[in-house]
């Protein structure tokens, strides 16, 4: 099932059915409202890859029967078009077993999904990491400061901490002081 939901198969699945271009024109038939937080289309004027491969695979259910047997269904527009879909990932499912099988037998580790670069810019939230290493350091230092008071000076003797010692003398009415050093 993992091969099924690979990034391998749902792009061949794209690329043979030409889905960017099916899925931009039935969102221009639903009319969707724009999004000004996403931008919804690459380049060429068509969905992003990665956003055409999160909708086919929220259109696509694959799951494992009771009985064993694996169960694939797609959700299209053109019933003729689904029937071809699920086809299309038995199709690939076999040819990727068939790969990695091959490659299994003559001792090399393949990658069923090889890294992809992001067509997507990634914006990191800066004050938000600032604030979080910013509260992290001063918790950081708080207990350092909490430590070195109650536990390193816990450990000194406890006559040296007290100071010098009085003590009556029984022959003459006069204190004494002791220094402890």
């Amino acid at each position: 099932m993992g091969i099924l939901r690979s990034r391998r198969v749902a792009q061949a699945l794209i690329d043979s059915f030409d889905l960017r271009r099916v899925y931009a024109n039935e969102a221009s038939l639903l009319k969707l409202p724009p999004m000004p937080w996403k931008a919804v289309t690459a380049s060429d004027g068509l969905p992003f890859l990665s956003d055409t491969i999160e909708t086919l695979q929220n259109r696509t259910e694959i799951r494992l029967t009771k009985e064993g047997f694996l169960s694939i269904s797609v959700q299209d527009q053109d019933p003729k078009r689904a029937a071809a879909m699920v086809q299309a990932y038995l199709d690939n499912l076999e040819r990727v077993n068939l790969e990695l099988m091959t490659t299994y037998n003559i001792y090399l580790t393949r990658v069923l999904d090889a890294p992809v670069i992001p067509d997507k810019k990634y914006k990191p939230r800066v004050a938000v990491n600032t604030l979080i290493g910013g509260a992290a350091a001063f918790f950081v230092w708080v207990l350092t400061l909490f430590i070195r008071l109650n536990v390193c000076t816990s450990s000194e003797p406890a006559r040296a901490r007290s100071g010098p010692t009085l003590i009556k003398s029984e022959t003459s009415k006069e204190i004494v002081a002791l220094d402890p050093s």
